[in-house]
């Protein structure tokens, strides 16, 4: 095998050779640079004036042309010239090689029968490829029409035996396969993980405020509080009288002016009562 840019020199094969030596160049070069264009090689064999084209193949995977010399192109021996070209219909690009010296080396035996004009074997090639194509596209079309039928005709279940028919689009006829519609009931699986936690909702709208409840019974009392701070003294002053009361380690004080003590009781409501003297009582002493 050799590359397209390092192609110097051909050596086909010995005058009258068939489909023994294979010529392998690789394209990788062209095919990345013009990957839509087609491949091809032009062979003008010794002493002949007009270059044919040849029969080869491409493998798109590894980027090789391969072209296999028949005994037509091994006819004649001597030094042609052979030259590769990349067409491009869309663009009209023209890629060609340098004209590559192309040798037939002579045998013993020479040809040993007449070989069909060399530009036959490409026109035969190119009508075989159209027979090829038109082949396909009726074997495709075949392929679709069946799978149509396949499709339209889907699997049924037979009212009679309660089986599943299919359709043979070969033959036009349903077929009983023989397999039931409905199973028996399996045995039931296991239960299955919990799933994840969903996240949470949204705040729903706010309840209407319900009826109030009866009241509840009376606690029990709490126990007595501790004792408070002793108050401060309080004075009261009544005319030209004057007293002070006091707490003094919890019991009540009084401080009065004068001679005598006020009057104190406690009536019969349970009220600390203080009779003032009137100023008659008071002459009347």
């Amino acid at each position: 095998m050799v590359k397209i840019e390092n192609l110097n020199s051909l050596a086909i094969g010995v005058q009258g050779e068939n489909l023994a030596t294979s010529i392998d160049i690789d394209m990788t070069s062209w095919v990345d640079a013009f990957p839509a264009g087609s491949l091809h090689i032009l062979f003008k064999p010794y002493n002949q004036t007009i270059p044919l084209p040849m029969v080869t193949s491409y493998d798109s995977e590894t980027k090789i042309l391969s072209w296999t010399p028949s005994f037509g192109a091994t006819a004649v021996v001597g030094v042609g010239y052979s030259e590769v070209r990349m067409l491009d219909s869309a663009t009209g690009m023209v890629k060609k090689s340098r004209i590559v010296p192309t040798v037939v080396d002579n045998s013993v035996s020479g040809i040993e029968e007449n070989p069909p004009p060399l530009y036959q074997e490409w026109v035969n090639s190119v009508l075989q490829a159209a027979v090829d194509a038109e082949t396909a596209q009726a074997g495709a079309e075949d392929a679709l029409s069946r799978a149509e039928d396949t499709i339209l005709l889907y699997p049924r279940i037979s009212e009679a035996t309660n089986t599943w028919q299919v359709w043979d689009a070969e033959h036009e006829v349903w077929i009983d396969t023989g397999v039931l519609a409905v199973g028996a009931t399996g045995p039931q699986g296991p239960t299955g993980a919990q799933g994840i936690q969903g996240p949470q909702g949204e705040k729903g709208d706010q309840g209407i405020q319900g009826i109030q409840g009866v009241q509840g019974p009376q606690g029990i009392q709490g126990p007595k509080g501790d004792r408070g701070n002793d108050g401060t003294t309080a004075v009261i002053e009544l005319g030209t009288y004057g007293y002070a009361f006091r707490i003094t380690d919890g019991h009540l004080w009084c401080d009065y002016g004068g001679d005598e003590a006020p009057t104190f009781r406690i009536d019969a409501r349970g009220h600390f009562v203080y009779d003032i003297p009137t100023d008659e009582e008071e002459e009347g002493e």
